[in-house]
């Protein structure tokens, strides 16, 4: 029976932690508040044992160097010594004193998160005096000049307490002159002014303000929805819009007619009474007020890079011919600038007799100089077939023509390069792989040709269902060669057949782009209406990785053209008939869409690895582990050659083998653990604050799939989801910006998930706010899974943090407490 004990979240100390003394210091302070707390009535004897616990295995492997005396082991203070002693050799004080010196605010941190910030850091550093350190740093370092001007004008007074106050005091008030100045708090939107899609108008909230709402009303009454930026509904593109190239008389901006026009006074030339700068760099991520942060001004600052750089200066690699107007014209790339720009000796030789807007913007270098400029036109700029039209700077200085990266990235310029991390799969061959591990066997037929598996799948209707014939879909010339190109090789391997007799049903064919690939599918949207279910139970990863305990060596097996390898009955067949422009074909194979393919392929590989132990498939992904090298090779084998005899064709490219750790499903598993995809991590991190309901779904929904490594994340997450609800409006606020960054921050930092062991006890720990309640399982001191959920109205009036722990669990781990 497993050992239930309502303890609080358990002290962890992470020995791979970058500042190793920081984290001693942290752990140390969470087992007190643990020793005086929940366990106070322990003995220090059993206070050391729980000690051992916590430090994990790295702590007890440097336990076993010490010699001891029995009552020094019994000895919290001797303990305490010796990891101490352990841990502050790998203290720098002069690495710490830079770390400190290098702290300034971000745009993201607020006063408070900026002063925490180097109070903790100051602590290592060994000042004589470190609140006159932490003051110099609050005037170094922070992000507003006006701050800092006040507290430079504050001389020899200014103390540590001064500064916070001063630094305080002046971002609340800048906070409530901003909430003041909003005109419509109820906006679901934030920033700029965007034209949107007229098919996909932006009403996200009850309240719109007057050209808006007259502007829905208008969309609503029609059939056909006004276009947003010349307000009339007779063309279908963009670039039929008589709007476009137009400036507007009362903003002075591109493509739009006055009367749809957004903002929220008529523009006035470069003089601006209200509002506040808004800065954008373009070579640091963050916000910048500069020496021109004046109040009075509202305007658009962009950085450039190039400018002020000799020509001759630039590197070679980065020259590029673009055609601007029909003309050639030479620039150069900048993948640091946000916007682009025209030398006015180019402008002139194009030719062009339009009139230059002035929009309320201002360029400045990388040097901090502001560049002036004649005014802004759009033209049309292209590059090998695609073309855009963009928006160009007119300068008149000896410089040259710069794309910024927006441009770039539209016109197919430059891609973006995440960094690529070497897989512990290692790129050798599989098939090598193979011989190696079985010099005495050949397994090479696995890896050849199109499989079938045993049997043929009959598709199953509900008779009430009308059947539905599709006509065929015009598709692109540029496509023709390859779709023809590949139907024909479809059909040489059996996949589909030509279909000259009629059939009651007809679908879509649908063309995928895979690089420079295609793969043809039906589209089964009506079929799918009408197919009755196997419903057989997919595996998840949670069914999986909860019987594997003693895992230290993996392996992946991938299902080649997964779902081709089932064969259809003929009138399974006759079902998946598809129009093309080259007549009606079917498939003799099961295609990509059909509704239950996924659970018909999960059906027969649970039986092709039920005997096997140490395997395991979700739908055509096969998982092999062992506890040795030896277990694992001879389950590998097992499976290979049950995979003969299903006449299972394996992918190459994708099987991985013997490995210490393997990507799978979204996760990586290893000897020490479960940990996820950093692929999953880094989607998190690389999110935008969401702007309206839609995307703070897709976010939530990433965050989601993270949350068995994520402790608290339902508490943490409430003021997120609260913007969700249907009768919320979008307000954003600083507590939001808190979860939201406080969010990424727990995907980052998510904890190595130990396997889960039916032989060893369990320990539930939960924990409950008044916003929700989480739970963790606890084995030998280390984590198996993380659950957290939020507490409606009701449920927060009584005590459902056991019961809603525990249900988080109870399926995969602790039935055996409520059986």
């Amino acid at each position: 029976m497993a050992e239930s004990t309502l303890t609080g979240s358990t002290p962890q100390l992470n020995w791979e932690a970058g500042d190793l003394p920081k984290a001693w210091k942290s752990f140390r302070t969470h087992v007190e508040f643990m020793f005086n707390g929940p366990l106070k009535s322990k003995s220090e004897e059993e206070k050391c044992n729980y000690l051992m616990i916590w430090v994990g295995d790295k702590g007890r492997e440097i336990y076993g160097t010490w010699t001891l005396t029995n009552d020094e082991k019994k000895s919290l203070d001797t303990l305490y010594a010796k990891f101490k002693a352990y841990v502050e050799p790998k203290s720098n004080r002069v690495f710490s004193r830079y770390k400190f010196q290098c702290i300034v605010q971000s745009d993201t941190d607020s006063c408070e998160q900026f002063i925490t910030a180097l109070k903790i850091a100051v602590k290592d550093c060994g000042y004589d005096n470190p609140d006159e350190m932490v003051r110099d740093r609050i005037v170094f370092g922070i992000k507003s000049p006006k701050i800092r001007e006040k507290l430079i004008n504050e001389g020899s007074g200014l103390t540590l307490e001064k500064a916070i106050d001063v630094a305080r005091s002046y971002e609340m008030s800048q906070a409530q002159l901003k909430s003041m100045s909003l005109e419509d708090p109820k906006i679901d939107a934030i920033n700029k002014h965007k034209f949107y899609n007229r098919n996909k108008p932006n009403f996200s909230g009850n309240k719109m303000r007057g050209g808006q709402r007259q502007h829905a009303n208008k969309t609503s009454n029609d059939s056909k929805p006004k276009c947003g930026r010349c307000g009339s509904s007779d063309h279908n593109k963009d670039e039929e819009c008589p709007a476009i190239g137009k400036i507007c008389r009362k903003c002075n901006r591109f493509d739009h007619y006055e009367s749809m026009c957004r903002s929220r006074r008529k523009f006035q030339g470069r003089t601006h009474n209200t509002g506040r700068p808004r800065t954008k760099q373009v070579h640091a991520l963050q916000q910048d007020e500069s020496e021109y942060s004046d109040e009075s001004y509202d305007y658009d600052e962009l950085f450039l890079g190039m400018l002020f750089f000799e020509v001759n200066s630039i590197d070679a690699d980065w020259p590029m011919t673009l055609q601007v107007n029909g003309t050639d014209v030479n620039f150069q790339l900048d993948t640091g600038a946000k916007c682009n720009v025209l030398n006015t000796t180019t402008y002139r030789k194009l030719g062009i007799s339009a009139p230059l807007a002035m929009p309320n913007t201002r360029l400045k270098s990388y040097t901090g100089h502001r560049i002036d400029f004649e005014g802004t036109i759009r033209l049309p700029v292209s590059h090998k077939g695609v073309e855009h039209y963009e928006i160009f700077y007119i300068v008149n200085l000896d410089a040259p023509n710069v794309v910024g990266a927006e441009t770039c990235k539209k016109l197919n310029l430059v891609q973006r390069i995440h960094a690529i991390k070497s897989d512990t799969c290692s790129t050798e061959p599989v098939l090598q792989s193979l011989s190696d591990i079985y010099p005495d066997s050949d397994y090479s037929d696995l890896f050849q040709g199109l499989g079938c598996l045993p049997g043929k799948y009959s598709i199953k209707l509900d008779p009430n269902v009308t059947p539905v014939i599709h006509p065929p879909r015009k598709i692109p010339i540029s496509l023709m060669d390859k779709v023809r190109n590949e139907l024909k090789s479809m059909e040489e391997k059996g996949v589909i057949v030509k279909q000259t007799e009629p059939t009651e049903w007809v679908n879509s064919m649908v063309i995928v782009n895979k690089g420079n690939k295609i793969r043809i599918c039906i589209d089964p949207k009506d079929l799918n209406h009408a197919i009755m279910r196997e419903h057989f139970p997919l595996k998840t990863i949670e069914d999986i990785i909860g019987n594997m305990p003693n895992a230290k060596v993996f392996s992946k097996l991938d299902a080649t053209t997964g779902f081709w390898q089932i064969q259809l009955d003929e009138a399974s067949s006759k079902l998946c008939t598809f129009n093309t422009p080259f007549g009606r074909f079917r498939f003799t194979r099961l295609p990509f869409g059909i509704k239950s393919a996924s659970e018909v392929f999960q059906k027969i590989t649970s039986q092709m690895v039920e005997d096997i132990p140490g395997a395991e498939a979700i739908i055509d992904d096969i998982l092999i582990w062992g506890s040795t090298q030896q277990e694992h090779d001879e389950l590998l084998k097992h499976l290979l050659d049950k995979a003969r005899e299903y006449n299972l064709k394996l992918s190459p490219d994708k099987c991985k083998l013997r490995r210490d750790s393997i990507k799978y499903v979204g996760h990586i598993l290893s000897s020490e653990g479960v940990k996820p995809d950093p692929e999953k991590i880094r989607a998190v991190q690389s999110m935008e604050k969401p702007t309206n309901k839609q995307e703070m779904l897709t976010f939530l929904g990433f965050v989601q799939y993270l949350g068995k490594f994520m402790p608290r994340m339902s508490d943490v997450s409430t003021p997120l989801r609260k913007l969700t609800e249907h009768s919320a409006e979008w307000i954003w606020t600083r507590e939001h910006d808190v979860s939201f960054e406080t969010l990424k921050t727990m995907a980052t930092n998510a904890p190595v998930l130990k396997y889960y062991d039916p032989n060893l006890p369990l320990t539930l720990s939960v924990d409950a706010s008044s916003k929700g309640v989480g739970a963790v399982l606890i084995q030998e001191g280390k984590p198996i899974a993380y659950g957290s959920r939020a507490l409606t109205d009701s449920q927060k009036r009584k005590p459902w943090h056991l019961f809603m722990a525990a249900r988080n669990f109870t399926n995969t781990y602790l039935a055996e407490l409520f059986m």
